[in-house]
């Protein structure tokens, strides 16, 4: 039995208490913590459960953990999970995370401060405390809560002398599906399991295939192929302003696509012939917009240094915008004005299928 006495197993849950609850147990089956508490407005005699006002939306759970955790936690550090996201390997704990004030399991997707989820992660009792006493100062929303902790709380806890677990850790505490893998391959917990593939660890516990049988999402189930990251997998994204274009590349319609080399959070320099796109929505539901992630190989790829030189040669060929570039108040005069917010100077690749 492993004994992590410093730390508290927490979870909050005002939706389905009996889900949170199968988390924790499974999260408990050879670990000893120093607390368990599930928090939630759902009356139970359960001993676990800690009574707390409801919380009805996301952001509501992320004033919560931001705000309130602390007041729950009594001990030096909090792992906190969800019904879709706990402990799946105690083999694969290491003393080594208690040197960290905060560890999650990695994201490609937001810049280079890759750590990370807050689904399932470790976080310290200080930590908590200064977000609580201090909030306001990064100066933006808190929601979603991890996202607010790793980008914008992050340099602040830092000159605090807190710090967050490198990239190369955080891949040995968790995994969530993202653009290098969606498989879930021995790390000591997970989160995500629409979206992250735990099936080897279903395989050997198979008393939990009936209660664990949520269907894989449409991306993570074309993404499943791809177990091991080989740097030859590529995600593009496509958001509510750019799904007209997402339809014609899944139809074969449009066999393109320009993008501006380097933009916010990828470096499409990295991308050779041969590699595989994976093409996929994003923010947008497949109930909303029914047509699932695909993948197309790259046959081809020509460089630009700038605009001016990509138009003198292809003056017909639409440029997906570098939608992170462009606040969300004013994407929607992309469909009116397509060229207002393609940068001039930058370089641009055409990928051809």
């Amino acid at each position: 039995m492993l004994n992590l006495k410093d730390i508290t197993l927490l979870g909050i849950d005002c939706v389905d208490l009996d889900r949170l609850k199968l988390a924790a147990d499974i999260s408990c089956k050879d670990i000893s913590f120093g607390a368990v508490k599930l928090l939630s407005s759902i009356p139970d005699d359960d001993s676990r459960v800690v009574p707390i006002r409801p919380i009805s939306s996301s952001k509501e759970y992320s004033d919560f953990c931001i705000k309130e955790m602390h007041r729950y936690v009594d001990t030096k550090y909090v792992l906190v999970f969800q019904y879709d996201g706990f402990v799946l390997n105690p083999d694969a704990w290491s003393d080594t995370f208690l040197a960290y004030d905060y560890i999650g399991a990695p994201w490609y997707h937001l810049g280079d401060l890759h750590v990370g989820n807050g689904g399932f992660s470790l976080r310290s009792k200080r930590l908590l405390l200064w977000l609580a006493e201090n909030y306001t100062l990064p100066k933006v929303r808190i929601h979603p809560e991890d996202v607010f902790i790793a980008h914008f709380a992050r340099p602040f806890l830092e000159k605090e002398g807190m710090v967050f677990a490198p990239e190369d850790v955080a891949l040995t505490f968790a995994c969530e599906g993202n653009e290098r893998t969606v498989v879930w391959n021995g790390q000591f917990g997970f989160h995500g399991i629409a979206y992250t593939d735990i099936s080897n660890w279903l395989s050997q516990h198979v008393e939990y295939q009936k209660q664990l049988s949520y269907p894989l999402d449409d991306y993570a189930t074309l993404m499943k192929k791809y177990p091991v990251y080989t740097g030859h997998v590529h995600t593009f994204r496509f958001g509510t302003y750019d799904l007209e274009n997402y339809k014609r590349l899944s139809e074969g319609v449009k066999r393109y696509e320009i993008r501006v080399t380097k933009e916010k959070h990828h470096d499409w320099s990295r991308v050779h012939e041969g590699d595989t796109i994976v093409f996929k929505r994003s923010g947008v539901s497949f109930a909303t917009f029914p047509i699932p992630a695909f993948e197309r190989t790259v046959s081809r790829l020509e460089r630009f240094s700038g605009l001016r030189e990509l138009k003198n040669k292809y003056p017909d060929l639409s440029i997906t915008p570098p939608f992170d570039l462009i606040p969300r108040r004013m994407r929607f005069l992309v469909r009116y004005m397509p060229t207002m917010f393609l940068p001039k100077h930058e370089e641009y690749t055409v990928f051809w299928f």
